[in-house]
């Protein structure tokens, strides 16, 4: 959950105080007033800006243009990303509370335990081998797993075979297969996250330019 700080105006301390205290009224019932058109017009920018920061991401271009992480996850349909990405862009919420003279805008972004894409069909899938079957938990794996050994026995094999047609898992002595390092993820480090911490200027922008517009 991302938290934007408040939005604070500033005026010359020679301004005396019963003006200051009109003009900050004048601009509270003002932002009041055009708040629901404001926040639906914050909420489509911002949704535009993360999806795109999402898409600028290795991960995103690893999976989608057929590289190396779609096949080490093993995900046959690189659709299942897009699914997940319109989740997020769906749960991004903006809020307007009035305590304090000129209130405050809160935006949220992602959940902090991930419940909503985790729960997605789209976010795991299950599998048939010759060694029997399981569930591959590609995203649980993408955004929390980091280091961690998920598969022992076996290792990736790249090549033009698999459910991918990108490689296979192999039964090997010792072997232990992890997300590869570039994109391991934790819950306060994923790419969801690096996505959203290059966008916080241009994120606390957007909702300048949008309260300034209001106030017109």
């Amino acid at each position: 959950m991302t938290k934007i700080a408040n939005i604070k105006f500033q005026f010359e301390p020679t301004f005396k105080a019963d003006f200051k205290k009109a003009i900050l009224a004048e601009i509270g019932n003002k932002i009041n007033n055009t708040k629901y058109a404001m926040l639906i017009s914050i909420r489509n920018r911002l949704a535009q800006l993360f999806i795109q920061a999402l898409k600028d991401s290795p991960e995103y271009k690893s999976i989608i243009f057929y590289e190396e992480l779609r096949g080490q996850l093993g995900i046959p349909d690189a659709s299942v990303l897009e699914d997940i990405l319109l989740i997020w862009s769906n749960g991004i919420r903006v809020d307007y509370n009035k305590d304090s003279k000129l209130g405050n805008i809160t935006v949220k972004m992602i959940r902090s335990d991930y419940s909503d894409v985790l729960s997605s069909p789209s976010a795991s899938f299950a599998y048939d081998s010759r060694a029997g079957g399981g569930t591959i938990d590609w995203l649980k794996w993408l955004l929390l797993e980091g280091n961690k050994i998920i598969v022992r026995k076996y290792d990736f094999y790249p090549a033009p075979r698999g459910r991918t047609r990108q490689g296979v898992m192999i039964r090997i002595k010792g072997g232990k297969w992890r997300v590869p390092a570039p994109f391991q993820g934790t819950a306060s480090n994923n790419f969801v996250t690096r996505a959203l911490e290059k966008i916080e200027t241009a994120i606390d922008n957007v909702i300048r330019v949008e309260i300034g517009r209001g106030l017109k």
